[in-house]
């Protein structure tokens, strides 16, 4: 089997690793990487098979190539003592173009000029667009534009290079644009972007990049491998979708009250893995008091297990549900929630209720490589339960 990563800065919200493995490749990791050393160590050290690449090195690992037919690169395989790249977001913009209309004799507006800007040129001149135009900046000329595609990583930060926050930003864009334009962002976490929200105020033609994340990794598993996936494109995009959520973190970080509050919005299951295994096994302060703690993890783990692969539900994890293993599987077939605040306020929190371990720092560092292993991590200091829950549902749902 083929050891394959994904590269680039950051990495931990991707959700590559379920994509690849739905598809039937587990042995898929993500390596943040910050700077070029890293990359050309990454390159050399021969350690993957295959890697796709993300912002900022599309551009960046082209010279580390034997051969391309790309001048930005997402994906990459080590075939024949060669380096061969290529650049399936170029498949991924033509299928969500597709599901919105036709580019044919368009201008379509790109704004961003970085490795997924290049993608997007590429896919609607082979589409049939009559002008693309590369933008940047806030004064860019939107008044001719009949399709407008976010190409940059705004969005998934709060504030553009220019310090003015993103949601403020694309409010001027919006006002800029003409109404019925179709419009693209090609990040898809969070799912409703800034971009997205400020542009349906002006649309209702437009879309996130979650198809366009499904149709690139179907072509990345077909340029790494050499076969057609288990899944089609459709499939997949279900997948992503309707695969249950996984919600971990410390004791007091909130995850059963969060994971049942956006269940009730969403109308997904609630499940609380601490509420079954009492169900079973009885209280869980009596088992560990009686020094059943082995006993009771064993159960736990099994319950863990059992949601791999479900549907629709939102799991809340005990605090120490999760060890290594654990954290791998949850990561590569499920998105999973990592809830944290300081020490001190999870502390706090956690003194509110009876609990069979005390909350000290020494466990909460011991547990904390597995959290940030299994999910996103989304902090909830400072803030009302509504609030983080919003939060989430905007990212996620």
């Amino acid at each position: 089997m083929m050891r394959i990563a994904l590269i680039g800065n950051p990495v931990a919200h991707s959700l590559s690793p379920l994509l690849f493995s739905a598809m039937g490749e587990e042995l898929y990791e993500l390596v943040p990487i910050a700077t070029s050393q890293e990359l050309e160590r990454f390159v050399k050290d021969a350690h993957f098979d295959a890697w796709n690449v993300t912002s900022p090195w599309k551009q960046a690992i082209v010279p580390f190539l034997d051969e391309t037919d790309s001048q930005a690169v997402n994906c990459v395989v080590r075939r024949g003592g060669r380096i061969l790249g290529t650049n399936t977001d170029v498949a991924g913009v033509a299928s969500t173009i597709a599901r919105l209309g036709s580019v044919r004799g368009a201008h379509v507006g790109i704004f961003g000029r970085g490795g997924a800007a290049y993608a997007a040129e590429r896919a609607c001149y082979e589409a049939g667009a009559a002008k693309v135009s590369m933008m940047v900046g806030i004064e860019a000329p939107l008044a001719s534009v009949d399709w407008l595609i976010q190409a940059t990583p705004l969005g998934m930060a709060p504030l553009s290079k220019t310090g003015v926050p993103a949601e403020e930003f694309f409010q001027q864009m919006a006002e800029r644009v003409r109404s019925g334009i179709c419009v693209f962002d090609m990040i898809y976490a969070p799912n409703h972007t800034p971009f997205l929200k400020a542009m349906r105020t002006k649309t209702k033609n437009a879309l996130g990049g979650r198809l366009m994340l499904v149709a690139q990794a179907h072509a990345s598993f077909r340029f790494m491998l050499g076969g057609e996936p288990c899944f089609s494109e459709d499939a997949l995009l279900r997948i992503l979708e309707t695969r249950s959520v996984f919600f971990c973190g410390f004791m007091g970080a909130g995850k059963t009250t969060l994971a049942q509050l956006i269940a009730e919005q969403i109308g997904w299951e609630f499940v609380d893995c601490d509420a079954l295994l009492e169900k079973e096994l009885g209280p869980i302060l009596d088992l560990f008091a009686d020094g059943k703690e082995a006993l009771f993890r064993a159960h736990e783990a099994e319950l863990v297990t059992s949601f791999l692969g479900s549907e629709k539900k939102l799991i809340a994890l005990g605090g120490g549900a999760l060890d290594d293993l654990r954290a791998q599987q949850i990561a590569k077939k499920h998105r999973c929630i990592f809830l944290d605040a300081s020490f001190e306020t999870l502390q706090k929190r956690a003194k509110l209720k009876a609990r069979p371990l005390m909350p000290s720092r020494e466990l909460y560092e011991k547990r904390l490589a597995w959290y940030h292993k299994a999910g996103r991590c989304i902090h909830t200091d400072g803030e009302e339960a509504e609030t983080s829950a919003k939060k989430i549902l905007e990212m996620y749902f």
